[in-house]
């Protein structure tokens, strides 16, 4: 059997050792800059914030290289659907029988609360393990289970650090609406749900951290977005707008609000092997609330710009690396949140 896709795995293993959120993004994959000096910025600094992502990177990898042997001779994903558009997970076009499995890294920091009050200090690396599959051409079927590293400090500068399960998303993709058998335009919906598989972070007190530094909404969440992509080559377009809706109280009566998140991107493929995406992200949460009381550092609007590198090493592998770079922050009270490093492997079966 061929061990192509190995290789890469440990090349980019070996790459990743070179010195150098969004959501229902745990709550956040969309964040929101501090605007501290570097020197202010609370929790670990940008250097242990990459070398973290670099390591859970290179575990990622190890594992995609370790797991992915490339299967009989057969149609290469982009013959499959009709279209060498290079596709990160969850913008993929569709074909009976496509199997697709990724795996992501990305590292964030948040500051929120008063200090000297209630502050709460976060930095988190996280682990998005990915699945999507179409039995059909007009539905995949997709999965995300997080697992979190997480590091808090609270207004007394008792520090806790935790390594964990998010809540495990599950969702449907049915396609709507295509224009011809190999489309350039594509509608779909996306019902889902959230599953929490593990319980609230706590304080040095032993009380609940606030629902923002959570790492699970703590109950089931109701998810329903639409999306649309436009395929011209050399270019594509991408839109989608998603909205997530807890149901019912999580643990110590939290009441978590709904948020609603949109994204718009444009990429431009080079090359065959090579292409760069561009666009805005926005998120728009309800504020939470404790015991009938809202939360003051919740809720609010964010807007940050996301651009995007994708690169296809070899046949049936996708590798990008991206950022998510905070321009607006209108969240409610003292919220803030730094920018979010991404990278992840793709790999079609």
């Amino acid at each position: 059997m061929a061990l192509r896709p190995l290789r890469a795995a440990r090349a980019l293993l070996g790459g990743a050792q070179a010195p150098g959120r969004a959501q229902a993004p745990g709550k956040s994959s969309a964040n929101i800059t501090t605007g501290l000096e570097p020197s202010q910025v609370p929790g670990k600094s940008s250097v242990q914030l990459m070398n973290g992502l670099g390591v859970w990177l290179g575990t990622a990898c190890v594992v995609a290289g370790s797991l992915t042997i490339a299967p009989p001779a057969s149609a290469c994903a982009s013959c499959g659907c009709g279209d060498p558009t290079l596709t990160s997970m969850g913008t993929e076009k569709p074909f009976a029988g496509r199997l697709r499995t990724g795996l992501g890294v990305s590292a964030r920091e948040d500051v929120m609360g008063d200090p000297g009050v209630d502050e709460i200090e976060l930095t988190e690396q996280r682990l998005d393990l990915q699945v999507a599959w179409a039995p059909t051409s007009w539905l995949f079927l997709q999965g995300n289970l997080p697992i979190l590293r997480r590091h808090t400090r609270d207004a007394t500068w008792a520090e806790a650090e935790t390594t964990g399960l998010g809540d495990l998303e599950l969702r449907a993709k049915l396609f709507v609406y295509k224009d011809r058998p190999m489309p350039r335009h594509l509608i779909a919906v996306t019902p889902g749900a959230t599953v929490p598989l593990s319980g609230f972070e706590h304080d040095a007190r032993g009380e609940p951290l606030p629902i923002e530094a959570q790492p699970t909404f703590g109950t089931v969440a109701a998810l329903l977005g639409v999306s649309y992509a436009h395929f011209f080559q050399p270019f594509s377009l991408y839109f989608s707008v998603n909205a997530s809706y807890p149901i019912g109280e999580s643990e110590g009566h939290h009441e978590v609000g709904a948020s609603l998140r949109g994204t718009a991107a444009f990429q431009h493929q080079a090359l065959d092997w090579f292409a760069w995406r561009l666009g805005p992200d926005v998120r728009l949460d309800q504020r939470s609330a404790h015991h009938g009381m809202d939360d003051p550092h919740s809720g609010g609007a964010i807007l940050f710009v996301s651009p995007e590198l994708l690169v296809k090493p070899v046949t049936d592998w996708l590798l990008a690396v991206g950022a998510s770079v905070p321009v607006v922050n209108e969240l409610h009270g003292r919220h803030d949140e730094s920018i979010v490093w991404r990278a992840s492997v793709a790999v079609d079966w």
